[in-house]
């Protein structure tokens, strides 16, 4: 599980929620004759099976973070939206990060057993976020 993935997807996920809404409505729109709307509709399904499997992972994970203080998910926040790596940062802030991420991965030590497939859509749709 790649942690930092992960925290983005939550931290974004509305954004990544409104694009796929589009995606599902620009796909829907698309099959304007009966030759191609059974792939269309086999899009569809795929797209709404990732939503709901990408807010199964989002409802697991807001369980685990409404647990953590609100500086601790105000580090994990700016953890995410890094766009550099930890070298950048001061020591301090370094190991305040990493004292965190510690505490998220343990507390999400089973989320790639109960939510393979959704960190794989994550993986996949990471882009939109």
């Amino acid at each position: 599980m790649k942690v930092k993935r992960v925290l983005k997807f939550y931290f974004c996920a509305d954004r990544l929620e409104v694009r796929l809404n589009n995606l599902i409505l620009k796909r829907a729109l698309s099959s304007k004759n009966s030759y191609n709307a059974e792939a269309c509709a086999d899009d569809l399904i795929k797209l709404i099976e990732a939503k709901r499997e990408l807010s199964n992972l989002y409802a697991f994970l807001n369980g685990v973070l409404k647990n953590f203080s609100c500086e601790e998910v105000k580090v994990l926040k700016f953890y995410a939206a890094m766009r550099k790596g930890l070298s950048t940062v001061s020591e301090p802030v370094k190991r305040q990060i990493r004292r965190v991420t510690v505490k998220f991965t343990r507390k999400c030590n089973s989320v790639e057993l109960r939510f393979s497939t959704a960190l794989k859509l994550v993986g996949e749709y990471y882009c939109l976020t």
